[in-house]
């Protein structure tokens, strides 16, 4: 692999992840990756990406400085190296996205004194978790404002924050919101059996490094659906529609890893689960049946799955190398095949997306 490990980035020669129309796992090899040499990096995660209809890409993160300045957690490439937009936020970046010509970013800060920047939320206990919906109109986040972690929406000005689910007070916490390819729908978990719903507690719902590497069991299984507080028949995945009174359970695992995600079309979950040796992702249909182990790894670690159309990049940990590194196979699980590795680094997708072209 030719790629120059530099500081939390590089650029396909060709393409973003998922710009070009590949047919089959096989075709996408690590020839269309190139390094950023002698650009400095960002110093720190990197969390979300996103491109303005230009192809001028940004990106968010964990980090305080890229390209040899300060740019306080967001950044835009411009004139072959990375620069500020404005004095950035006071905190991590989680989620970006480009909408009308604007840049809106979600995430672990409460002020943005870049230009033209707007805070959307301002509940006291904090706001994480942003998700965008496929259209650009509509933010899914985890808000603990009524007491309990709880999964709101609103639109992309902030305007119109409504809760989804509201069980009964300290009976249950939600995490993880994902979107449905159509919009219509999100897959979040709730966690119902044992819970301890203090904010102390709930703090686990923030996506970082450490909260990757944390595993969750789950000591109900799907076996033993016993009524569970606030009415919920189990903690698990729940599945529901913007305009439901209600979730629907989808798979309760005995133990799972970060969030599920919808399949292409819709039709499935993809989950990482602990199988009793190994993370490994499965499908599942949307009423629980039919599951499907995509990786059956015995002797390393494959999470977070990525869907486009027929494919599904996904991370694996390279125990020779110490480093998360970047698959790609079929939305079956055949054709697995190395997309990029970088010794002793976390290239994590978690957040990550492919781009819609």
């Amino acid at each position: 692999m030719s790629t120059a490990n530099v500081a939390g980035a590089a650029v396909d020669t060709r393409h973003w992840i998922g710009g070009r129309r590949v047919e089959s796992a096989a075709a996408f090899t690590d020839a269309d990756w190139a390094g950023l040499d002698g650009v400095q990096g960002p110093n720190n995660y990197v969390y979300a990406t996103a491109a303005d209809n230009a192809g001028v890409p940004f990106i968010g993160g964990l980090f305080f400085t890229a390209g040899g300045g300060n740019v306080n957690h967001v950044a835009r490439w411009r004139d072959n190296a990375w620069s500020a937009l404005g004095s950035g936020v006071n905190g991590a970046v989680s989620a970006l996205t480009v909408s009308g010509g604007n840049l809106y970013a979600g995430g672990f800060f409460y002020t943005a004194d870049g230009s033209g920047a707007t805070q959307m939320t301002s509940g006291a206990d904090g706001e994480n978790s942003p998700r965008w919906a496929p259209d650009g109109k509509t933010i899914a986040f985890v808000s603990y404002q009524s007491g309990d972690l709880q999964t709101y929406t609103m639109n992309v000005d902030g305007s119109n924050q409504k809760v989804l689910f509201a069980p009964e007070a300290g009976t249950a916490a939600q995490f993880y919101p994902e979107f449905s390819p159509d919009g219509k729908s999100l897959v979040f978990y709730i966690e119902t059996s044992g819970c301890n719903c203090d904010k102390a507690a709930l703090r686990k719902s923030v996506r970082t490094p450490s909260w990757a590497t944390t595993r969750h069991g789950n000591p109900r299984t799907r076996l033993h659906r016993a009524t569970a507080p606030g009415g919920l028949s189990s903690s698990g995945w729940y599945v529901m529609g913007l305009n439901d009174a209600a979730p629907t359970l989808a798979y309760a695992p005995n133990s799972w890893w970060g969030p599920a995600v919808f399949s292409h079309d819709g039709s499935k979950l993809l989950l990482t689960i602990w199988d009793g040796n190994r993370d490994n992702i499965s499908s599942v249909n949307l009423d629980g049946s039919n599951l499907t182990a995509l990786t059956t790894s015995t002797d390393t670690d494959n999470f977070s799955p990525v869907p486009y159309k027929n494919l599904i990049v996904f991370n694996r940990y390279n125990s020779d190398t110490s480093s998360w590194d970047i698959y790609v196979m079929n939305q079956d699980g055949t054709n697995q095949a190395l997309v990029h590795s970088t010794a002793n680094t976390w290239e994590t997708l978690l957040d990550s997306y492919w781009s819609g072209d």
